[in-house]
């Protein structure tokens, strides 16, 4: 039986779908981003399952371009139910899996300083509290609390669609 006819939760277990599902996560944030955009996510083997997004999404680093940074880690592993700080270790230690994504993060970091301590200001306006968002262990969290919600609203389900093509076919356009 093909992994595909598996539950979701099994179907992670497999490093094929599991790359493909972490590109989807890419994808899903930025159509939510960039709804005016059309991308398309291809999966390879190179030694181990690995992904990219075409056209590469080349903008200005800015918090949203940090949200599809970590979309992918965020969506690998939303059925271990870890949280923020459990899943930045995650990132943070597999430097094979998420190399590429991380080296974008951390340049990322550096990049938006001026505009996380605004985005600070204004989640202290507007009640909410992320810890520090101008230090790192405040805005991994920030971004994982939107990666969560955008994928939330864009449906798990449709999700576990766009990955099963992307496993099936090895390339899938949202």
């Amino acid at each position: 039986m093909s992994v595909t006819h598996y539950a979701f939760h099994l179907r992670m277990n497999h490093q094929k779908y599991r790359a493909a599902f972490h590109e989807v996560g890419h994808l899903v944030m930025l159509k939510s981003w960039r709804p005016d955009k059309c991308n398309v996510a291809t999966i390879y083997y190179d030694g181990l399952w690995c992904g990219k997004i075409l056209p590469p999404p080349n903008y200005p680093h800015s918090i949203d371009v940090a949200k599809v940074i970590v979309a992918g880690v965020v969506a690998e592993t939303c059925y271990e139910q870890l949280n923020a700080k459990e899943v930045r270790r995650v990132f943070e230690s597999d430097s094979r899996s998420f190399g590429g994504d991380w080296k974008n993060y951390k340049k990322n970091l550096k990049a938006t300083k001026p505009e996380r301590i605004a985005l600070a200001e204004m989640l202290l306006n507007e009640g909410r509290y992320y810890g520090d968002v101008v230090e790192d262990s405040g805005y991994f969290p920030y971004l994982y609390s939107a990666c969560m919600a955008t994928f939330e609203h864009f449906g798990e389900h449709k999700m576990h669609r766009l990955a099963k093509v992307l496993y099936l076919n090895g390339k899938v356009i949202l």
